[in-house]
């Protein structure tokens, strides 16, 4: 089998490397606006599987179906996206293949867990750590990536695995925010931060490690966006006040 990685970015190229290490030159990456070579390449008579790794945006669907209808969309054997995408996205793809009898492969949802270090380092976390999918094909996929991820499948909606994904991404963006608040409670109590914080540090228990969160500003392409599509899907004063106290914070 034959595996597509769509948008080699730093999550894609770390998808990619981690395929290679089990299908060797049969894992193949193409970014966005390589359409022309990955239409060449899926033109070979072997099947294979996409791996759908650019951001979500409001045009997120409109490209997966320009790309697997460039790629010799019979010979695909199904989809698996790997992007953080607004929940239902992945269901509304599944349920527009089924109703028009287009042919189309469908989507399975299995985002990402790590953090954006290096790229290096990215491709460790997803190795090691559990890769959750949520979706249809379960055994297929399961069958086919096993010797690749250790795969943790949660069911078959994948809008479980894409409301996880903003839920953990937000959650660290929430302790971010905390050691934000007391940075500033230290500077304007005239107390030294570090000594404050030494105190989740002394107590080992996984209910006090925050200690890792930096107070700076959260941002980038992870944390931000995931953050604002939860305040859209769920509005809350918490969500809108952590928002708030980042877009406040000075380092």
């Amino acid at each position: 089998m034959r595996h597509a990685v769509i948008g080699v970015g730093e999550v894609g190229g770390a998808i990619l490397a981690n395929l290679r290490d089990h299908f060797g030159s049969a894992a193949v990456g193409f970014d966005l606006g390589e359409e022309k070579d990955f239409s060449a390449w899926a033109a070979f008579p072997q099947p294979y599987y996409m791996h759908v790794c650019y951001p979500y945006s409001n045009k997120f669907l409109p490209s997966l179906e320009a790309w697997v209808r460039l790629g010799e969309p019979h010979r695909c054997s199904g989809i698996v996206i790997h992007s953080s995408t607004r929940p239902g996205t992945v269901n509304k793809w599944n349920r527009m293949v089924s109703a028009s009898n287009s042919g189309l492969p469908i989507a399975t949802h299995s985002p990402v867990n790590g953090k954006h270090v290096t790229s290096r380092t990215m491709e460790t976390y997803i190795r090691t750590l559990p890769k959750f999918f949520s979706g249809p094909n379960e055994k297929a996929i399961t069958r086919e990536l096993r010797e690749v991820w250790d795969i943790c499948w949660l069911n078959d909606n994948p809008n479980t695995s894409e409301m996880m994904k903003l839920l953990a991404t937000s959650y660290y963006g929430m302790l971010i925010c905390w050691t934000q608040y007391i940075h500033k409670m230290c500077k304007d109590k005239n107390l030294e931060y570090e000594k404050v914080m030494s105190v989740f540090r002394e107590i080992d228990s996984e209910d006090w490690r925050i200690d890792n969160k930096y107070p700076g500003k959260w941002g980038g392409h992870c944390i931000e966006p995931n953050f604002e599509m939860l305040m859209e899907l769920a509005p809350h004063p918490l969500l809108e006040a952590l928002w708030q106290l980042n877009a406040e914070h000075e380092d």
